[in-house]
Parts: structure tokens; C-alpha cells; sequence
């Protein structure tokens, strides 16, 4: 199982990067976690702090910072391939990844799910499972 998530809701910061959770977001965040009841063997996240924070959230432990989590634009398709190759993803461990707006969709897609999507909103995700997924809202 891989879980793809957007960060909580963040507040502003010094910079992009340094963007904290609000308190609704944490709370949002825990929400999450309690509903899904996942024990995560690997846990994922952009290197921006809202998304690290909220992968200690639904994850319960540190996240590996993966640089490719993170664009401010829609990104291409050379650069959602490699994020796929830098991740090495396997649906027999449960997997975290917790990343920004602009690629969720895409690394979904990339991943193999066809078809309409959801909006993502701050908190929320998609469960997959082979080619399988399941909305987690709020």
C-alpha cells in the first residue's frame, strides 16, 4: 500500500520552505492518522517543513526528505519519472509520502491510476494498491 498525502494546512513563514502547520492543521493532520490506523514502514517528505511535520503526523516517526517532493509549479513529466525511480516504491510495504498539491496527481497517474481524480485539499490523500486507490478525505 502507498499512501500519497497533502501537507496540512500551513501557516506563513521566513520562507517557502520554513512554512509551519497551523494548529488547525495539526489537528486536521491527527484526524487523518486516527482514521487511517496505518502502521507506515517507510514515511516520505518534501523537504519543506509543513509536509515533514505532517509526515511525523500520519507517520509516527521521521520522514526521509526526498528533494523531488518539492515544486512550486506544475511539474513535467521527466521530473515526476524521476521522482518514481528515486522513491523505488513496492506495494508490499506500506509507504508514506507526504508532498505539495502539484504532484500529487501527477505521481498518482504515474503510478498507474487512470481515470478522474479528486481535488486534494491540505490534509487529505490517496490510498493505493496496485492499480486500486481510495480517497481520504478529512
Amino acid at each position: 500500500m502507498i499512501g500519497i498525502f497533502r501537507h496540512a494546512k500551513a501557516d506563513k513563514g521566513p520562507s517557502e520552505m520554513e512554512r509551519p502547520l497551523t494548529i488547525e492543521g495539526k489537528k486536521a493532520a491527527m484526524e487523518v492518522a486516527k482514521k487511517l490506523n496505518i502502521t507506515w514502514d517507510i514515511v516520505i517528505a518534501s523537504p519543506a517543513e509543513r509536509a515533514q511535520q505532517t509526515a511525523w503526523i500520519l507517520g509516527g516517526k521521521e520522514p526521509n526528505i526526498n528533494e523531488l517532493l518539492y515544486v512550486n509549479s506544475q511539474p513535467t513529466e521527466e521530473h515526476i519519472i524521476k521522482l518514481v525511480n528515486s522513491l523505488k516504491l513496492s506495494f508490499d510495504k506500506p509507504c508514506l509520502i507526504v508532498t505539495h498539491e502539484p504532484i500529487v496527481h501527477p505521481l498518482v497517474r504515474a503510478l498507474g491510476v487512470d481515470g478522474s481524480l479528486p481535488s486534494i485539499a491540505t490534509s487529505e490523500g490517496i490510498l493505493l494498491d496496485g492499480k486500486t486507490y481510495q480517497y481520504i478525505g478529512k
